[in-house]
């Protein structure tokens, strides 16, 4: 019933239809902020989706080709993070085919993994080239390792201890260059960046220039 003196709706016809318009309106603002606060991502939430990708593209225990050296070297960034202690004990050298599949493996790091390790560096620390620049290092120290244990110059043991020690070097390293100021770690952070460089420069050539190009 309608209040003609007033112009008002009375209770028992409900609210007026502007009353009706401002509530959809304010439910559809709100279904609106939801969808667009479920659809949105934190830095810290891109990038451990960006380093879990790239972990995953690491992981070479499934290649047909590398098959003769699982468990002997690490093949993802999970274990190369925490070497088994069977591998870290190994002290024997590679067969033919287990040298051929260390090659093989050199070969789809470089191909699959490095580019996107790169672009993965390149978004996250493009503004902090000493960073890129340790973990090139740190490449190419891995490339001097795989060479010499390849070549019969290291058993598995010495390799995968020198791996082991390098990717504790490029921890360290890169946590003092992102750092601002002095941190408890720097000492050791500055001793790994010249274990790394040391590592580098000293290995000596391959014999054989073909492999690990």
């Amino acid at each position: 019933m309608r209040d003609t003196a007033r112009g008002r709706h009375t209770p028992e016809h409900g609210a007026p239809p502007w009353r009706h318009r401002q509530t959809a309106a304010t439910a559809a603002v709100l279904i609106a902020a939801a969808a667009l606060g479920a659809c949105a991502t934190t830095p810290q939430q891109r990038y451990q989706s960006d380093l879990a990708a790239m972990n995953a593209a690491c992981d070479f225990h499934s290649r047909p080709a590398l098959q003769p050296i699982v468990g002997k070297i690490p093949l993802s960034p999970a274990e190369l993070d925490d070497i088994p202690l069977s591998m870290l004990a190994d002290d024997a050298t590679p067969t033919p085919p287990e040298r051929a599949a260390i090659d093989a493996y050199w070969h789809a790091w470089r191909s699959t993994c490095k580019p996107i390790k790169d672009r993965f560096l390149a978004t996250y620390f493009g503004g902090e080239p000493s960073v890129i620049s340790v973990a090139r290092l740190a490449t190419a120290a891995r490339r001097h390792t795989l060479i010499d244990l390849a070549a019969g110059r290291q058993t598995y043991a010495q390799a995968n201890r020198t791996l082991q020690q390098i990717g504790a070097a490029e921890t360290a390293a890169v946590a003092l260059l992102r750092s601002s100021g002095e941190t408890p770690q720097q000492a050791a952070a500055i001793q790994a960046l010249g274990v790394i460089a040391s590592m580098e420069a000293d290995s000596p050539p391959s014999p054989d220039p073909q492999p690990f190009p």
